[in-house]
């Protein structure tokens, strides 16, 4: 095997292992990307010192405190959605309207309600900590609570130099980059 062969051989296995989409056609999260997750760990240490710093919501702290969830876990969960929806291409065109006000259903009310459900989604895989006999009724959170909860896990993404939020608080590509670019790896 030559130096051209061993240098296809990497490159296709470097295709492989960050293609969009599986051998069975699912379109994969950010996260499960090797060129993503090498990028990622460095954004972890701003969140996670966010996470110590800054006290959850009054209804979610305890729960957090009980699970025993640590900071390095939700800024993973953070930084996973965040990502996720850049990777996949979404921006305030995608779902937004022209006008100032925005709207519930719009991106960023999206994108905050996505981290919330990362996190009732860790929260709930937990067998119930201390012998709590309503810990699935805790977890079971509505909208309200899912985009409550992603409002304050979003507070900590500012602190990321390379990433700047819209007027709706949503990762945003850079101004001029073209769709096509947040897909570079593949």
């Amino acid at each position: 095997m030559d130096l051209r062969d061993t240098e296809e051989a990497t490159r296709r296995k470097f295709e492989k292992a960050n293609a969009p989409k599986t051998k069975r056609g699912r379109q994969r999260k950010a996260m499960e990307l090797p060129a993503i997750q090498r990028h990622a760990e460095k954004l972890l240490a701003p969140l996670i010192k966010y996470f110590e710093q800054n006290r959850a919501p009054k209804w979610l702290a305890p729960l957090i405190e009980v699970a025993q969830v640590k900071p390095p876990i939700l800024a993973g969960e953070t930084i996973a959605s965040v990502l996720d929806h850049i990777y996949q291409g979404r921006n305030d065109r995608d779902w937004c309207d022209d006008d100032d006000e925005a709207d519930p259903r719009e991106v960023g009310m999206l994108v905050k309600k996505d981290m919330g459900e990362r996190l009732r989604g860790h929260l709930a895989s937990i067998p119930a900590p201390g012998g709590l006999t309503d810990w699935d009724d805790l977890t079971d959170w509505d909208n309200e609570k899912r985009v409550e909860a992603g409002i304050w896990m979003m507070k900590g993404v500012p602190r990321l130099a390379c990433i700047r939020l819209n007027r709706w608080g949503c990762a945003a590509r850079p101004p001029g980059a073209p769709q096509s670019s947040v897909h570079a790896v593949h």
